[in-house]
């Protein structure tokens, strides 16, 4: 008997992810990078992380490339992510084995992970990529990869050089 059923929760997870991988759709950038910009990830992308080498240059000049002439973003180049769970055994859980447990059995994590994004133009030549993130198992709040960047050029000898600053919490990540 538990057999077949774990035969048919397989075949109706097959089928699920079969109609999940027919029906997605074109991946996009960042929600908050494809608004400013109007690109799709292959734009800046060829295997995440890499940057092809316009990606290198939109992440140079400090995330601040925009379809907009305007100083700033509206609305701002926020995005969010949440991350639910849910727990079901066939035996009960001994005590104390999740954070979440408030029973012996089917424990929901709401949420078990929160990412808010913020991504592109702060102001004019200053922009960022941070991450922060509250880890529900945890009860933590981190900032996660924060890259704030100011960026500027100038010419020399009729050659742009691109300048500029930057403060990041993952310099191994840098592309």
């Amino acid at each position: 008997m538990r057999q077949n059923m774990l035969k048919g929760v397989g075949l109706a997870l097959g089928v699920i992810a079969l109609i999940l991988l027919f029906t997605t759709t074109k991946s996009l950038a960042v929600p908050s990078f494809k608004r400013q910009t109007g690109m799709s990830c292959t734009a800046c992308h060829t295997v995440w992380p890499e940057l092809t080498p316009f990606g290198r240059h939109f992440k140079l000049t400090g995330y601040t490339m925009s379809k907009s002439n305007k100083p700033y973003q509206m609305p701002p180049p926020i995005a969010g992510l949440v991350q639910l769970s849910f727990t079901h055994t066939d035996k009960s859980l001994p005590p104390g084995t999740s954070p979440f447990q408030s029973q012996s059995n089917d424990n929901v994590g709401i949420p078990q992970e929160m990412s808010l994004y913020y991504a592109g133009k702060i102001y004019d030549k200053l922009g960022a990529f941070c991450q922060g993130t509250y880890d529900g198992l945890s009860n933590k709040f981190l900032l996660d990869m924060t890259d704030i960047r100011y960026a500027n050029t100038f010419k020399i000898g009729g050659k742009p050089l691109i300048w500029g600053l930057t403060v990041n919490n993952s310099p191994t990540i840098e592309d």
